[in-house]
């Protein structure tokens, strides 16, 4: 079989099943992607780049931008593609990511290929996105329209679709009903080898400070670190909860990014929140910005309480990684995390609005070693068991992509 993948980071969620589609020759794949620093081959997987000629236009309507952007996306990869057919690659299926836009016009260029797409999540705003936290609610009702404009390059993308999948049913659910029915479940898939526990492994934070077994450790982690990562909730509830924990170290790792005044996120909150702490717990405070990889590795295998605090959206795959080291899991309560945490048995739910409610539970852990040996393995076994990559969802993807290719 010839297999396409579409993604213009490629590989993103494929970087697992392309190679394993190619392995030993069983298939010829290819990706076509919008990077520069690709080669032309890796893992077996022939690579294909292409660049958009043009950028947006400055002045379209803000809620058209994003569809805009998508749509010269989608143009580079149609004529790419273009070239591909041209050079007689005529893919039997086509994997591809939608949300940035890649696979608007795909089906005019392969109109008999099977195509399958891979689905995060669909925007609503029915108090689950745009208006879940009131402290950021908009006083004009219209912004609520925005999510159909956001949405409009997936509905296109969507009628495309001969077969999809999403990572969780959570966001399989997002979806409207007569997409999500068509939805399989296909998790990315944990390594829950090299995802692991290690009594053994130490991390250099900077010059001051080293974590080992001795070390109590809580970590927060959020691609970036806004709103909607819960960093509000964790900057307030830091003060009682350092003060409650003498020797913790607090690690945040994500990305600082601009609040609508110009400063960071984490400069708006953190104002009144370090004039309630005090000098000796600040300095306890650590904001890392994102690790490289085995860094960030060692700091979940340091991790004594993982908190994930966020608006009710997809389940980010570092949750996982994180269950997997066998760390104790503080998370926000909400439709995503309740299907992986269990409260008193994989893990610990919380209000998000609940900040003494935080503070109580993180405490009470800290004070609870067997509690949180229990809850830690608990969450291991579970990845184990319904994530491991090699044993559970590789296999599955590919039996789902192969039959969707003799369909």
């Amino acid at each position: 079989m010839k297999f396409l993948f579409v993604h213009s980071r490629f590989p993103g969620p494929f970087r697992h099943l392309a190679p394993d589609l190619a392995r030993n020759g069983t298939h010829r794949v290819a990706a076509l992607h919008m990077r520069s620093d690709l080669p032309d081959r890796a893992g077996g997987v022939a690579l294909f780049g292409c660049v958009a000629q043009r950028g947006s236009c400055p002045d379209v309507h803000p809620w058209l931008q994003p569809l805009e952007a998508r749509t010269i996306r989608g143009e580079t990869v149609f004529r790419a593609a273009l070239g591909l057919r041209a050079g007689g690659f005529d893919p039997d299926v086509i994997i591809g990511h939608p949300s940035g836009g890649e696979m608007l016009f795909i089906r005019d260029v392969w109109p008999q290929a099977r195509i399958a797409l891979s689905c995060d999540y669909y925007l609503r705003s029915d108090g689950r996105d745009v208006s879940f936290d009131p402290e950021f609610a908009e006083g004009d009702p219209l912004p609520q329209g925005r999510p159909l404009f956001q949405n409009l390059h997936l509905d296109l993308s969507l009628r495309g679709m001969d077969a999809g999948y999403a990572p969780t049913a959570f966001q399989a659910r997002s979806f409207p009903p007569q997409i999500a029915e068509r939805l399989g479940i296909l998790p990315h898939g944990v390594d829950t080898q090299r995802f692991s526990p290690d009594p053994a492994a130490t991390v250099a934070l900077d010059e001051e400070t080293s974590l080992d077994a001795t070390s109590t450790v809580i970590t927060f982690e959020a691609p970036v670190l806004d709103p909607a990562s819960g960093l509000h909730r964790l900057i307030r509830a830091a003060p009682a909860m350092l003060a409650a924990c003498p020797t913790a170290h607090l690690v945040v790792i994500g990305r600082d990014v601009a609040a609508p005044d110009g400063t960071s996120w984490r400069e708006r909150f953190a104002g009144k929140a370090w004039a309630d702490m005090r000098p000796q717990d600040r300095r306890r405070v650590h904001f890392i910005g994102q690790p490289d990889a085995q860094g960030r590795l060692h700091i979940l295998q340091r991790t004594t309480l993982y908190l994930h605090l966020s608006y009710p959206l997809p389940l980010p795959q570092a949750v996982l990684e994180a269950m997997s080291v066998g760390a104790c899991v503080v998370a926000a309560d909400g439709d995503p995390v309740r299907e992986v945490v269990t409260d008193g048995e994989t893990g610990r739910l919380v209000d998000f609005f609940d900040t003494d409610g935080l503070v109580d539970c993180i405490a009470t852990l800290l004070a609870s070693p067997a509690l949180r040996e229990r809850l830690g393995a608990a969450a291991r076994s579970l990845v184990q068991q319904r994530f491991d990559l090699r044993r559970v969802a590789l296999p599955r993807a590919r039996r789902w992509v192969e039959a969707l290719a003799r369909f």
